[in-house]
């Protein structure tokens, strides 16, 4: 955990982000994925693919118990020096650029993209905060990236599916 005292100082925006997105499915997206769920470790077993079925177990056990408890809320907080989230403090120099992408009420997203390899796009979630307030905030520190203009396939698709 990274010493946050002397950025905290110069919070200029900040809001509260769940740490997930919890999804609200249905009887019938429980009916469906457990079906498709056995069906490929079933799949996994009869081609000897243990892992692949082990895996897919893993998968859904992770989904159901994710499912079972509520996201905790994480501070969040744009400073004169940087961005906070939760306990950890990152300089403005660690990112590479910024995008929002704001179509209420399914899609109210901040991106980060960062430098590092490990983790190089950070998502976060608007919640209720005016992103015209967090954008002319940002311009003052990193570039927008302006080309970004719709969720990635794999991002819609998680939305959609409820993932």
């Amino acid at each position: 955990m990274e010493d946050t005292s002397q950025n905290n100082d110069g919070m200029l925006v900040s809001w509260a982000i769940p740490e997930y997105v919890k999804h609200e499915r249905g009887w019938k997206w429980y009916l469906t994925s457990s079906i498709i769920g056995i069906a490929l470790v079933l799949w996994g077993v009869f081609t000897a693919n243990f892992l692949f079925a082990i895996i897919i177990v893993m998968a859904g056990l992770i989904m159901f118990l994710t499912s079972q408890r509520e996201p905790e809320q994480v501070p969040f907080a744009v400073t004169a020096g940087g961005i906070l989230i939760g306990d950890h403090f990152h300089p403005y120099y660690e990112f590479r650029n910024f995008s929002i992408l704001y179509e209420p009420p399914h899609l109210k997203c901040l991106y980060l993209v960062s430098e590092k390899r490990v983790r190089p796009l950070i998502k976060i979630q608007l919640e209720d905060t005016d992103p015209n307030t967090v954008r002319k905030t940002l311009l003052q520190f990193l570039p927008e990236d302006l080309q970004r203009v719709e969720e990635s396939l794999t991002e819609m698709i998680a939305r959609v599916y409820k993932l």
